[in-house]
């Protein structure tokens, strides 16, 4: 069956070609049939007509002159066909007295046993096989006249038997039999050969023309186009092809310009990212100087002094714009993951924390989902707490000291790989549509204080650790961050 599971023409063929062999095969088997039965019947038939004949004639003969029967009944013998049909009449016992073949005088017609005898006398008439030949068997009644002549014994003065050779039927029959098997064969062949040209030209070398117009486009040739000038499916499939690979071309075209202009926007932006990286590294030593000389000055001032309050506020400032600076200079220039084996449940726990001694904390309802027996998993323990603490930190800003603060650790695996799902959910109003999907993107920030970098920060951090981070949020029900950590 290998041979017929390459193509589809091959299984096509094949089921057609068992369907139209069971068919022919199934028509052959009947016409054969019939006709033998047909042939039969008429054999019967005659066979009937001709024991027919011979009763009125011997009635006739008999009662008009019955001391010449014997040379009459010879006359109408001699009229009867001898090549296939006996015509043998017998008396009350059976004997043969008189047959068109004379080898049977003197023998014993086959008298029928005598559960059947009410069925012979009654119905008078009697049709039965012997091997090859057909045998009709009548008794020739006793009637009133003429026991005249005859003493009978018996209902019936004699037997008449009509024995028919079956087999010059036999003999048609299997030359019609096999007659019948070479036609169907030649018509099955023809069938097959015609089904299968047909197959080849309207099937398997369109579809063959098909395939390698689209290993082409695979390949990269947006060129390719079928020239199938066909009013069928095929046809359909080939304009619907054509139009398919214009528009990938049309859409590969565009993409490449796309690319072009958002590649030469990010050598710009790539440009002005490290000129602004190099200015905020220089901006942070002179304010490293300049927080210095004030925290000097403040300290030479008395504590009742007015101007002290104003150095502590410059003081903030400084220090929120340095945080600003980290911000952008750890964006600008990501250090790479130095990976250890970690215990992720530790992990959080120090963010936690860590978030704690902000004071933000405080009137939140922590809740802990940890699954025990969580795997070890091999990551950046300084960066990952970074990422946890930007998630928690914006949770607790955004409940403002009233809510759930829930933490979930899960493991998960699949046929093809183990991960660890890590969900940090609040209750907090939540975010409206239009603003999350841009809370990943760089410098966007819902906060009047906020740089805008701590969320796209952590995109990156996961995305080096090769895992993945999502956000779902529902507006007055809170917001829920997944982050997914393969285990190798």
């Amino acid at each position: 069956m290998p041979f017929f599971s390459r193509s589809l023409q091959s299984k096509i063929w094949l089921y057609t070609t068992v369907i139209v062999a069971l068919v022919v095969g199934l028509a052959s088997y009947f016409t054969v049939h019939f006709v033998e039965a047909r042939m039969l019947r008429s054999v019967e038939a005659r066979s009937i007509d001709a024991e027919n004949a011979v009763i009125n004639a011997l009635n006739t003969v008999m009662l008009e002159d019955g001391h010449h029967v014997w040379q009459e009944l010879n006359h109408i013998f001699t009229t009867l066909p001898h090549k296939n049909v006996v015509v043998s009449i017998a008396d009350s016992l059976g004997r043969i007295v008189l047959s068109t073949d004379t080898s049977k005088t003197g023998r014993r017609i086959l008298i029928p046993p005598k559960k059947n005898l009410a069925r012979f006398e009654n119905n008078r008439l009697k049709i039965y096989d012997q091997k090859d030949r057909v045998v009709i068997l009548r008794p020739i009644m006793a009637q009133k006249r003429c026991l005249n002549c005859h003493q009978a014994k018996r209902p019936y003065l004699g037997l008449l038997e009509i024995s028919v050779s079956t087999k010059y039927i036999a003999e048609q029959i299997a030359m019609i039999r096999n007659l019948v098997l070479v036609n169907s064969l030649a018509v099955f062949l023809i069938i097959s050969l015609v089904l299968g040209a047909s197959f080849q030209r309207l099937i398997s070398r369109p579809l063959r023309v098909l395939a390698n117009s689209m290993k082409r486009v695979e390949q990269g040739d947006l060129s390719a186009r079928l020239l199938l000038k066909r009013d069928d499916e095929i046809g359909l499939l080939s304009q619907s092809f054509n139009s398919m690979v214009a528009r990938l071309a049309d859409m590969v075209k565009e993409i490449e310009m796309k690319y072009q202009k958002e590649l030469q926007h990010a050598d710009r932006l790539s440009t002005l990212g490290e000129l602004a990286a190099g200015i905020a590294h220089e901006i942070r030593n002179p304010l490293a100087a300049i927080s210095g000389a004030i925290h000097v000055q403040a300290m030479e001032m008395e504590k009742d002094d007015p101007n002290r309050k104003i150095m502590e506020e410059i003081q903030e400032e400084i220090r929120r714009l340095d945080n600003s600076l980290k911000s952008f200079l750890a964006y600008s220039r990501p250090a790479k993951p130095q990976l250890t084996q970690v215990d992720l449940h530790d992990l959080l726990e120090r963010a936690l924390t860590l978030c704690a001694r902000s004071g933000q904390i405080a009137g939140i309802h922590l809740e802990k989902d940890y699954q025990e027996d969580l795997p070890p998993l091999f990551l950046d323990p300084f960066l990952m707490q970074q990422v946890f603490v930007n998630i928690i930190i914006n949770a607790l800003q955004a409940m403002n000291h009233r809510g759930l603060l829930k933490v979930t650790t899960r493991f998960l695996k699949s046929s093809q790989k183990k991960w660890v799902k890590i969900t940090i959910s609040d209750s907090g109003p939540g975010i409206p549509p239009e603003i999350l999907s841009k809370i990943f993107k760089p410098f966007f920030s819902t906060k009047s204080q906020g740089t805008g970098l701590g969320l796209a920060i952590a995109y990156r951090i996961v995305e080096q650790h090769y895992g993945k981070i999502s956000v779902t949020s529902i507006v007055g029900q809170g917001t829920t961050f997944a982050i997914e950590l393969p285990l190798k």
